[in-house]
């Protein structure tokens, strides 16, 4: 496997805004560089989202990669089509149909040969540059993506998106064999943690497993995240038992320190 790092200036994009995704930073739209990133000679590439666990065999993936339209995605199950996506007055003002299918860009794998010929990425530019700016799109350059690609996309299976957060709480029950859970809500699983949530536990064991932390720094990590839901979580408890949870937390924490 080689593995290589790339550079990309996103001082143009720090004006982009999102009216309704605050967190959005300016490199959620590095993704749009991807066809000038990467070599002339790469034909097709799988992009994904950072706040993903991928629990499937990417190559079965790999193999519905698009070679007659410009991408593959799952269909964005918080909104369907672009009318719900808030894009219907700008369909209609660019003469595109509001009820075309609407995809969650953060699992997509992008026919760059296309994009390329076609400077597809230069159009989502443009309706950035038109509408990106405060308040800007309501999906930052999600929606830029889906206007552009309005009824061209390809469609993934909806286990290689599965939606995880708040609203969708039980969504990844109805997936026996998922392929990728995605964290599509402002608190990422690295910031806050609920172990009695299996989505959440089950990217705490790779986390574990994974060694990026030593044991120290990952019981330091899974008590920072998980105590400001501890509260609430007991709240039907008395104080005094919270007290006592919380001491023996803090005294595995301190036991672990001292063996290191």
């Amino acid at each position: 496997m080689h593995v290589e790092f790339l550079s990309v200036d996103t001082s143009t994009f720090q004006d982009y805004r999102s009216s309704r995704l605050s967190y959005l930073s300016a490199a959620t739209y590095m993704r749009l560089t991807l066809p000038q990133q990467l070599p002339v000679t790469m034909e097709y590439v799988l992009y994904l989202d950072a706040d993903l666990l991928v629990l499937g065999e990417l190559d079965q993936l790999w193999q519905a990669r698009p070679t007659t339209v410009p991408a593959q995605a799952a269909v964005d199950v918080p909104n369907p089509t672009l009318t719900p996506a808030g894009l219907a007055d700008l369909c209609r003002e660019h003469g595109l149909d509001p009820q075309a299918t609407n995809h969650n860009t953060g699992v997509m794998l992008l026919n760059l040969k296309q994009w390329r010929q076609e400077s597809l990425a230069e159009h989502c530019f443009t309706y950035l540059e038109r509408y990106g700016r405060n308040p800007g799109l309501p999906h930052g350059d999600q929606d830029a993506i889906n206007l552009v690609l309005a009824g061209r996309w390809g469609t993934l299976s909806p286990e290689w998106n599965i939606p995880i957060g708040w609203r969708y709480t039980k969504a990844w029950q109805r997936y026996p064999n998922p392929g990728i859970w995605h964290f599509i809500t402002a608190v990422k699983p690295w910031m806050s943690h609920k172990p009695w949530y299996p989505p959440l536990r089950r990217y705490a064991s790779y986390l574990q497993a994974s060694g990026w932390f030593s044991p120290w720094e990952y019981l330091t990590w899974w008590w920072q995240a998980v105590s400001p839901n501890l509260r609430p979580a007991l709240s039907t408890v008395s104080e005094d038992i919270y007290r006592r949870v919380r001491s023996r937390l803090a005294q595995a924490a301190g036991r672990v320190h001292r063996r290191k």
